[in-house]
């Protein structure tokens, strides 16, 4: 696919989710890694924002 930066609520990425599932809603067991993927690259803080 690629890299879109986008967060789950922009409209690329609930089209997208139209047509491929997210594994973290159908996985049989849930994630247990950090919800969030980028924190503006500040090494100290939590990675709070979840983008693609």
């Amino acid at each position: 696919m690629g890299d879109f930066n986008s967060e789950l609520n922009e409209e690329r990425i609930i089209a997208l989710k139209k047509v491929i599932d997210d594994f973290r809603e159908v996985s049989q067991e849930k994630p247990f890694s950090p919800s969030g993927t980028f924190n503006n690259f500040m090494h100290k803080e939590p990675l709070a924002k979840l983008i693609d």
